[in-house]
């Protein structure tokens, strides 16, 4: 992939035919992990790999790690051979993706996360029947959804607009077709009463959260928005444009999470030890004064 577009709305560097296999297959392996090669026929096999009935055109990814929804499925696609795009082949890849995703996965619902100059495949998106939920201003990304109903691939949109098939006139005893007969009157059943929503005792989500991070190792925040608002700040702060390999950004994300953590502990002591439970700003600003210049990245 060398596209400099390409590159910058999906956050990635270049990477060899060989890389891309490799990932490929690394991908293949994960559980919370599906993805296929999309490949275009008009064009011949890339050379090198084999016959497969046509060149490698781009990729379609599903990832299913939200814990917290694990019906709930994030879709990527991208098609990076320039001379296969607008030709409907994302449309058709997205379609079948989810058909399968929905019926033999068990997905109830796709997320998409996309940049927000990426205009044609928010467009994609919408016209499948996404719908926007959320606007990120930090990571400058939109996110977009889709309900599944019946448990297969269906946009809710097209269920609510679907009609029904009207039946021929039924033919009734004494009467033409033509003229209609009296439905029997409906009774309606009486209001049920609201019913009043659960909730929680304070501090038992609060807990149940707590527990659940302290058990992943995992990242907390999303590489591709991160390495997107790295290559941002980078880009306006050095002379020439800055690149960055993928063990450098897993590194300085590692190192911004673990000051960001360690920060909010300090952050709550502060907050402890003034009696409340609540993290105020002057908290934030006391913690970064006792831990120093360098801890607390600040000057006096």
């Amino acid at each position: 992939m060398k596209d400099p577009r390409l590159q910058e709305l999906t956050a990635s560097e270049p990477l060899s035919l060989e890389e891309e296999y490799e990932m490929q297959r690394s991908w293949a392996e994960d559980a919370e992990k599906l993805t296929f090669i999309l490949l275009d026929p008009d064009f011949p096999d890339t050379p090198g790999t084999g016959t497969h009935g046509g060149t490698m055109a781009g990729d379609v990814n599903l990832f299913l790690n939200d814990h917290e929804e694990p019906h709930t499925a994030e879709v990527e696609i991208m098609i990076a051979e320039p001379r296969s795009r607008r030709k409907g082949i994302a449309e058709e890849a997205l379609r079948l993706f989810m058909s399968y995703a929905s019926s033999r996965l068990g997905v109830t619902k796709f997320r998409a996360k996309i940049g927000e100059t990426n205009a044609p495949s928010i467009a994609l998106m919408t016209k499948l029947g996404y719908r926007q939920v959320s606007r990120s201003q930090i990571f400058k990304e939109v996110t977009l959804e889709m309900p599944v109903e019946a448990g297969r691939w269906r946009p809710a949109a097209m269920a609510r607009t679907k009609q029904k098939a009207t039946s021929p006139a039924k033919r009734v005893a004494g009467k033409t077709p033509g003229k209609k007969t009296r439905s029997p009157m409906k009774r309606t059943a009486p209001a049920a009463a609201a019913k009043k929503p659960h909730r929680y005792r304070p501090g038992t989500v609060a807990l149940r959260e707590i527990r659940k991070y302290q058990r992943r190792t995992d990242l907390l925040i999303r590489k591709l928005p991160f390495s997107r608002l790295v290559r941002e700040i980078t880009n306006n702060v050095a002379p020439e444009p800055f690149r960055w390999t993928a063990e450098g950004l897993l590194a300085l994300q590692e190192a911004t999470e673990d000051f960001i953590v360690h920060l909010l502990e300090d952050c709550n002591l502060c907050a402890i030890h003034a009696k409340r439970v609540t993290i105020m700003p002057k908290d934030m600003q006391l913690a970064r004064r006792i831990r120093g210049p360098v801890y607390g990245v600040c000057s006096y």
